[in-house]
């Protein structure tokens, strides 16, 4: 007959095995759950910013408008609008770094109960959607940020 070895500590290993899965799973995995390859370049992706309480100076929109930064986080160069622009170089308002340079955060500051959010676009007359961006919410664009030409106010949610 065969001797059966016991492990004194049989929990151990469970808990290793959890925690090299999960190991695993947080290398491997993207924030929206999708596997990243290694070497990909991603394409930009607009998420909503965490609240990082950062400086009084970050995300500072004025009351109803639209802003958009050169830089993550709300900071740097900043553009705002209070009406919709089809041409950010030859529109209403100028946003004379944008372009050639990408933004990397936007903000939707609207505050008029007709609009819902901003829909913004790579080109201009409103062409080559990139995101929509609710109201209220401060957005990262990821990847190095894109190069944005156009928005309009939307009626609907996004």
């Amino acid at each position: 007959m065969r001797a059966q070895v016991k492990s004194r500590f049989p929990h151990r290993m469970a808990v290793v095995i959890g925690i090299v899965a999960l190991a695993i799973t947080a290398v491997f995995t993207s924030p929206f759950g999708a596997v990243a390859e290694a070497g990909a370049v991603a394409a930009p992706v607009v998420a909503p910013a965490p609240d990082s309480g950062a400086t009084a100076l970050a995300w500072e929109c004025p009351a109803g408008d639209f802003c958009v930064w050169e830089n993550p986080g709300g900071v740097g160069r900043r553009c705002n609008w209070s009406v919709a622009d089809p041409d950010w170089q030859g529109g209403s308002i100028s946003c004379s770094w944008s372009s050639t340079v990408k933004v990397e955060s936007a903000k939707d500051n609207g505050n008029d109960p007709a609009f819902a959010a901003v829909a913004v676009y790579r080109q201009a007359n409103e062409e080559g959607r990139f995101a929509c961006l609710d109201r209220g919410k401060n957005y990262e664009i990821t990847a190095g940020g894109v190069l944005l030409r156009s928005h309009e106010w939307v009626t609907y949610h996004c």
